[in-house]
């Protein structure tokens, strides 16, 4: 989660005379060979380098420029990495402000500090307040969710980002369990389940099939509102009020094509999905379980972890459920031997094994949340769509199907 950033590199040409010490390229070379120190553990060598870096960009720029909180951030990094968090947490907080007042609460840099922000909160053991920070980020996140972009770069890099934040939050979810923690994971995966691709789509394909001119010119609107705000916020130099001016007028832009298209409608009713939602349209005796791939974060070590699978169980009359199904790689090997169940038994695997193996992998985990249940809803995740769940056998040899319509 904590990013280290470098400040920018430059050049000197041949007979340039000496650059001086607060010339950008001396700074630049500092902090590298800070960073190069902090990465082999020398932490005693890298702090003075860092620490003059900063106070440098302090007096020749700005408290405020991106290369300044790029500079703090940095040293927080190096005090997270040594474990010393009453000093790295006042530097996170004064780089969040900052970022949040020049640059925007949904900056991508301000995110990312925010994450970093958050990490050191959960090593620190403030829970409460860390999830706090998880909803912040996952609101900020979800600015960028419908926006529309100038080529796919940003978009890349934006979801990148996200993904990383989420896996973070599933694992604060899954290493401090509460009803809040497991309800803000379920409302992100299903805030979040395939909607980029088709957010990307959406508006493009109404303005091509709609009938009525006016939805197409209202389609047309939202389209080129989403995409200046989406240039303001990411501007060099953002404009708070210009981009609150600019979320104002696509919100009044998207209230009116609301309602002039049924099918928008609909489309937003269904983007703005959340577990209580969902809960509250379970039958009684139902439950529904969605799957997510995710790689666990070690908030320890500060590393992620090899992919693993994720299981929510939403059921009416009980708080969200939150399991690690374990590493991905032999739930994936069970459903692939089963697509291939004629292979499978050649190689001396039985169909009955392999249904039993899927089950016992993707379903008796979560069986002690689906007492009493009728009726499960099953929403897979990428390869496992193409997995036959109502084939799957209990250790009894029972099959899915007798015990639940799924």
């Amino acid at each position: 989660m904590l990013q280290t950033p470098r400040l920018p590199s430059f050049v000197a040409k041949a007979g340039v005379p000496r650059l001086g010490k607060d010339h950008p390229a001396t700074l630049a070379s500092l902090n590298n060979l800070a960073f190069l120190y902090k990465a082999q553990g020398r932490y005693g060598e890298a702090e003075p380098l860092y620490k003059n870096v900063l106070e440098a960009l302090e007096r020749v720029l700005d408290p405020d420029h991106h290369n300044t909180l790029s500079s703090v951030n940095n040293l927080a990094a190096l005090y997270y990495a040594q474990g010393r968090f009453a000093q790295a947490e006042p530097l996170l907080r004064r780089a969040l402000e900052a970022s949040e007042r020049v640059r925007g609460k949904e900056h991508p840099d301000t995110l990312g500090i925010k994450g970093n922000l958050t990490a050191l909160l959960t090593k620190e053991g403030k829970t409460e307040e860390a999830l706090r920070e998880f909803k912040s980020l996952e609101n900020g996140l979800a600015f960028w969710l419908d926006a529309e972009f100038e080529g796919g770069g940003q978009r890349r890099r934006i979801l990148e980002a996200k993904s990383g934040y989420h896996d973070a939050m599933f694992s604060f979810a899954l290493k401090y369990p509460s009803e809040a923690s497991a309800r803000l994971a379920a409302d992100v995966i299903l805030r979040w389940k395939k909607r980029p691709l088709q957010d990307e789509a959406y508006l493009v394909n109404l303005m091509r099939d709609a009938n009525d001119p006016n939805i197409v010119a209202a389609a047309k609107t939202v389209h080129e509102r989403s995409a200046a705000l989406a240039a303001a916020a990411l501007a060099p130099k953002p404009a708070p009020e210009v981009v609150e001016s600019l979320k104002q007028s696509l919100e009044a832009a998207e209230a009116d094509l609301r309602q002039r298209s049924e099918s928008y409608r609909r489309y937003v009713q269904a983007k703005r999905a959340t577990a209580e939602a969902v809960q509250k349209a379970l039958p009684g005796d139902g439950a529904y379980i969605e799957y997510r791939f995710f790689n666990p974060f070690d908030f320890d070590k500060n590393a992620f972890g090899k992919l693993h699978l994720l299981a929510v169980v939403l059921r009416p009359d009980a708080a969200p459920a939150l399991f690690d199904l374990g590493e991905a790689g032999p739930i994936l090997d069970a459903q692939q031997a089963l697509i291939h169940a004629r292979s499978s038994e050649e190689n001396g695997v039985s169909l009955p094994a392999l249904r039993g193996i899927a089950y016992d992998k993707l379903i008796a985990p979560v069986k002690d949340r689906l007492a009493g249940v009728k009726t499960v809803i099953i929403s897979p995740v990428g390869p496992l769509n193409a997995l036959p769940f109502d084939a799957l056998l209990k250790e009894n040899g029972e099959g899915l199907l007798h015990l639940y319509p799924v």
